[in-house]
């Protein structure tokens, strides 16, 4: 074989070409690669730059939004609802007629004053001639604002360009425009839960579209906060626990655990570990950081859960402490109600030290000169919150009486000056039976017997201390005894008289000088108990008052007296002729009394109640009581007066024949019912002759509703009904008390008997026979030592010496009879009319004088109004412009460490940029709200039923008084101790012992019954002004309704009741209640032709409407009024934005959210934060208080 070498001088050209062909596709795969690399790093910088410019148009979203919640709502005198509140069906669970439910209004809490003016008034005014108030919302109104539809600016996207459709309505929908989902409902039901917002379109100076953005503000307030703290969370309700009552007043917590929409998901944050970790709230700021918070649960449980509830529940709100009806800081009253002087010398000083109230300021503002006089005053409340250290810990009382200054001789409670809180019985019932007896020791043989029964109740949930009293009876009553025997043979029967009372026209004194006293012995009354006195021995001689040196202490009466043994006292009796025991004789009585006194303290026949103060002798004549008046204060007056015949009356004759028994026979000699003479409580069952012989008698009231029972003074007034059947015209029966017809059932019957308990004659006071002698506590003694927290802890609290207010008023609703619907008091013409050609032209026959009210001569109607609707004054005094701070004494805002609950645990202490170095001017009372935050609060103007019904049950599993509470139930005790357990699902009957030592348990089906009809109520009334607008009723409509609450119209329950209080009729919460019902019968109001009749319209259905268990708005706010606003200070802000191309098309997209805080601060800090109105520049009366961010993040698709 040859090898063959090749030279290299041979051809390769081949070689070449291969090799330059390589090279060359080498070439253009680098170039391929490196233009396939320019490609892709030229998309993503057009990628980046599209995302880039969308966030922008986020960023630029974010700044428009706040700037548009800086202009509306950086005000305090704005209020926040979502536009639900236009449901066109509120009464459905479903919204309809509103495309965007879930956007945000803003309202003004103003108008202007006259249309060509830019001074701003309130939308509750005061009439500019008479002073009372009224409500420009009402339709019938002259100066009508419609109020509903004049929302500022709804705040989202497309609104800010002016664009009404939007900003004023809401209307808005998909059709109209692009939109962007800014909340995207998880549970998928339906796209009408997606939250959306128009989006405005952006466009370059060629005109070319550029991308555009969206906004969306929602609200924290009006959800159920995630986080809460609460260092007490788990203690029960007990009046030796601080922590306890705590609970009771402010709410313990929403308990998600008990819930059946949140507990499988949120359990975990309402236990009591999660609500006492005070770090939560300070450091959660969005849902997803809930959610990884948590460890018990499944995290994807948790974050279900918050996505499906996500229009009910957010992370807390924090709520400035602002006045939005009259703008400014809200008032501090903790360090007056600490203040432990005497009634009369507390006084409230601002920081600058000038005096913000005393204990003698009208809570109705002094510059309505006509209600000053009778006014509560903010010392009474001042009073009563010590009062539970009056009483002491171990929950005794001993009688207290009030301020004096009114009536003869300065002896009657001063109605004008009313800043003590009394504490005493007070006389439900008197009655005196007669009898007459053969007496061989009387100057004419013949005795004239007194069966006086006297019933005094305690209507504390306290013990009274054993205390002795008196009962000062003037009656002025003649006794005529006609026998059928002649015995001189003249052709006269036989007459025996007494006449020892003033009974004719004369001196005032020589009347007051013929009083009887009885002296009730000393005894211990038991919470909510009337005791039943009688003569304490056999057969006693009645001292009289005019008898100078008789001792009045020896007329001695018992709680103890057997009602069978027929103890009487005794008088003889005067004649012409010795009654002769031999005859056998038949007699009739003629008894008559008339007075030509005018109406006064001193002159009206009545009973009253006398305390015997602490070592008072108790030995002495009536005379010897009136030289004394400060150990012997009058404590109550309980009136008889009709005057409708212009006297106080002729009665009829007892005509039957009667035996004349012998003295000696006491126990068997009945009183003759016929002569029976007092007056007493109507009781559910009446007695027979009072039915039969007045059947137009108005036997039903609701006597707690309108009647004080704790005034001194109890009389007829010109709004009560009279009878108008002409044979009982001078039966004094009005309001809630009777007097008995003349066939009373006789002494001891069963209609009048007591039930004998433990060595006492007890007897019901509000329920008589049917009660059973069951006590009947009614009103709350704070426990002592006990921090006030919630105004709505003065709902037990006696405001007023007015009879004719309502027993509860703070917090309560409910119209009065005496007042117009749509305004706080008749027109002043109106009202002297009522009182002067009605009240005492009419009823008492001129026997008023021209210038008197209807207990004394000094108050002209024309000065002063003592009827009007005290529960909405005051409530509008009250809760928008005072609040609790329960910041304690002592300590420094400064340096206060925030990781520790004040007492009441939703209370923050924040810093302040313009705090003082000076620990008492921070906490001044004008101050001290710049540095503090309501945390966890909720908008009454919310419309989400679930939040509602969790703030509901605040106080699920709380113990009562050792009394068990279920989780998933929450209790409304309404008192302090309630001595029975608590009732599920309401009493079966009034009558019930439970009903009235109870309390009321609300159960979770109940709650959520309720919460919808609040929402439902809701949607009618808002937007609210304030929370007084929330808790009073609207006053709208027409002056008088007729209808009963059940029937009214919408409208008419408006200004029926507050929000709660028609929730609460409406969900039939108290049905077992109304088994005795209050009666509407119209025919059974029979006035004097100048006099309207009243309106029955404003009797709840309920006849014992504030019993234990009875469920009331004031009971509810005492647990969750606190947490109420009707505004929010803390935002929520979803900011979108878009990149687009030449054509419209969407490159990229961005979302981003930010948490906002309102902050005391004004916009122009050269105004301290408690400035107000005037005193503020220009700047920032249109802009108000600085928002802040507090926390911003951007968002991914899966995170809306």
């Amino acid at each position: 074989m040859s090898i063959s070498l090749i030279s290299a001088n041979s051809n390769n050209r081949g070689f070449a070409l291969v090799a330059t062909i390589s090279v060359m596709v080498l070439l253009v795969m680098i170039a391929l690669a490196m233009l396939s690399l320019s490609t892709v790093e030229l998309r993503q910088s057009s990628h980046l730059s599209h995302q880039q410019e969308a966030r922008a148009n986020a960023r630029m979203a974010l700044m428009i939004a706040l700037g548009e919640l800086q202009k509306y709502a950086g005000a305090d005198q704005r209020v926040m609802a979502e536009a639900s509140i236009y449901d066109e069906s509120p009464e459905t669970k479903e919204i309809e007629g509103v495309a965007n439910p879930h956007w945000l209004g803003v309202w003004k809490t103003t108008r202007k004053s006259t249309a060509s003016s830019d001074t701003e008034e309130g939308l509750i005014y005061v009439e500019e001639n008479d002073g009372y108030l009224e409500d420009s919302r009402d339709p019938e109104s002259a100066d009508y604002v419609d109020h509903r539809a004049s929302v500022l600016k709804f705040l989202v996207s497309g609104a800010e360009e002016g664009d009404d459709l939007l900003a004023k309505t809401a209307d808005y929908t998909l059709a109209s425009k692009d939109a962007v989902v800014m909340v995207k409902d998880q549970s998928g039901s339906s796209d009408a839960d997606n939250v959306y917002a128009p989006k405005v379109t952006l466009k370059g100076q060629d005109g070319q579209k550029r991308g555009g953005y969206a906004f969306h503000v929602s609200d924290l307030g009006m959800k159920a906060p995630l986080v809460q703290h609460n260092d007490h969370v788990s203690e029960d309700i007990e009046v030796s626990s601080v922590s306890g009552m705590a609970n009771l007043y402010t709410g313990a917590r929403r308990p998600y655990h008990a819930l059946q929409e949140s507990s499988k998901g949120l359990g975990d944050l309402s236990e009591d570990a999660f609500v006492k970790n005070a770090e939560y709230p300070s450091r959660l700021f969005t849902k997803r950081q809930v959610e990884l918070s948590t460890s018990a649960q499944a995290p994807d449980d948790v974050r279900d859960l918050i996505e499906l509830l996500g229009h009910d529940v957010d992370i807390p709100g924090k709520a400035l402490l602002v006045d939005t009806v009259r703008g400014g800081l809200k008032y501090d009253l903790s360090p007056y109600l600490r203040d432990t002087s005497a009634p009369g010398d507390a006084r409230l000083e601002t920081a600058a030290g000038e005096i913000l109230l005393t204990d003698r300021t009208p809570l109705i503002d002094e510059s309505r000169t006509r209600f000053n006089d009778f006014s509560p005053k903010f010392g009474i409340l001042r009073d009563y919150a010590k009062l539970g250290d009056y009483v002491g810990s171990d929950r005794i009382a001993t009688p207290r009486e009030t301020l004096r200054g009114s009536g003869v001789l300065d002896a009657y409670a001063n109605h004008t000056d009313f800043i003590k809180t009394p504490i005493h019985p007070v006389i439900t019932e008197f009655s005196l039976y007669h009898a007459i007896a053969y007496d061989p020791g009387a100057p004419k043989k013949l005795s004239l017997l007194f069966y006086p029964r006297v019933t005094i109740w305690n209507p504390y949930d306290v013990k009274i201390a054993a205390s002795p009293y008196l009962v000062e009876v003037n009656r002025r009553l003649q006794f005529e005894i006609r026998t059928d025997h002649d015995s001189n043979k003249d052709g006269k029967k036989d007459e025996y008289n007494w006449n020892s009372y003033w009974y004719w026209k004369g001196g005032p004194a020589n009347a007051r000088t013929r009083y009887f006293c009885l002296a009730l012995d000393p005894v211990e009354l038991e919470p909510g108990e009337a005791l039943v006195f009688t003569p304490n021995q056999p057969l006693q001689s009645l001292v009289l008052a005019g008898h100078d040196s008789g001792n009045v202490f020896a007329n001695s009466m018992s709680a103890k007296s057997s009602i069978d043994e027929r103890n009487a006292f005794y008088v003889h009796l005067g004649g012409s002729q010795i009654y002769d025991p031999s005859t056998t004789q038949t007699y009739s009585i003629k008894r008559f009394w008339e007075n030509g006194y005018h109406v006064g303290y001193g002159d009206s026949m009545s009973a009253r109640l006398r305390l015997v103060q602490p070592g008072a002798s108790r030995s002495g004549s009536y005379q010897f009581i009136m030289n004394n008046l400060d150990d012997y204060p009058i404590a109550q007056h309980l009136d008889f007066q009709c005057w409708i015949k212009g006297n106080e009356g002729r009665w009829r004759d007892v005509n039957k024949t009667l035996p004349i028994e012998k003295v000696s026979s006491l126990s068997s000699i009945n009183p003759v019912n016929r002569t029976m003479h007092g007056i007493r409580m109507k009781y559910p069952s009446e007695a027979p002759a009072n039915l039969l012989n007045t059947p137009n008698g108005m036997w039903q009231e609701a006597p707690l509703a309108n009647y004080n029972f704790r005034a001194c003074v109890h009389r007829r007034t010109p709004w009560d009904w009279v009878f108008s059947v002409p044979t009982v015209l001078h039966e004094y029966t009005y309001g809630p008390y009777a007097v008995d017809n003349q066939e009373q059932p006789d002494y001891t019957s069963s209609f009048m008997r007591p039930s004998y308990y433990k060595g006492k004659n007890r007897f019901s006071a509000l329920l008589g026979r049917d009660g059973n002698g069951q006590p009947e506590p009614v009103f709350d003694v704070p426990p002592a030592g006990m921090e006030f927290f919630s105004l709505a802890q003065f709902r037990s609290a006696q405001l007023t010496q007015m009879f004719n207010h309502p027993s509860l008023i703070i917090g309560e609703s409910l119209a009065p009879r005496y007042t117009p619907r749509n305004a706080t008091a008749l027109p002043l013409n109106t009202y002297q009319t009522e009182w002067e050609q009605g009240y005492r032209d009419a009823y008492h026959k001129n026997r008023i004088q021209s210038a008197s009210t209807w207990w004394e001569e000094e108050y002209l109607p024309t000065n002063a109004y003592s009827a009007y609707d005290v529960r909405y004054e005051t409530n509008y005094a009250l809760w928008d412009q005072y609040f609790l701070s329960t910041f304690p004494e002592g300590e420094d805002v400064t340096n206060y460490d925030r990781s520790i609950s004040l007492p009441n645990p939703h209370m923050l202490v924040i810093s302040d940029d313009s705090a003082s170095s000076d620990p008492d001017e921070q906490t001044s009372c004008d101050q001290i709200a710049k540095h503090m935050v309501l945390q966890g609060h909720h908008n009454v103007n919310s419309t989400s039923v679930f939040a509602w019904k969790a703030l509901l049950m605040m106080n699920a599993g709380l113990d009562v008084n050792g009394h068990a509470t279920d989780d998933a139930v929450s209790a409304f005790p309404g008192h302090s101790e309630p001595s029975m357990a608590g009732v599920e699902g309401g009493v079966s009957s009034s009558l019930s012992p439970q009903t009235w030592q109870g309390f009321r348990k609300l159960t979770e089906e109940e709650a959520q019954t309720l919460a919808e009809q609040i929402v439902e109520q809701v949607k009618r009334r808002a937007p609210f002004i304030g929370v007084c607008d929330f808790v009073n009723r609207r006053l709208i409509g027409e002056s008088t309704v007729e209808n009963k609450p059940r029937d009214q119209s919408e409208k008419e329950l408006q200004s029926y009741g507050g929000v709660l209080d028609v929730a609460i009729l409406r969900s039939y919460l108290n049905q077992g209640m109304e088994d005795i019902q209050s009666e509407f019968l119209k025919d059974k109001l029979s006035p004097p032709s100048s006099l309207h009749a009243p309106s029955l319209a404003e009797q709840p259905n309920e006849a014992y409407y504030g019993a234990s268990t009875h469920l009331s708005q004031g009971k509810i706010l005492q647990t969750i009024g606190v947490l109420l606003t009707s505004r929010s200070d803390t935002f929520r802000i979803r900011a979108y934005g878009d990149s687009t191309d030449s054509t419209g098309k969407v490159m990229a997209a961005a979302m981003c959210e930010v948490l906002v805080q309102r902050v005391p601060s004004y916009i122009d800090t050269s105004d301290a934060p408690e400035e107000r109105g005037t005193e503020l520049n220009e700047l920032n009366r249109k802009f108000g208080r600085q928002f802040r961010v507090v926390s911003f993040q951007w968002l991914g698709a899966n995170e809306l």
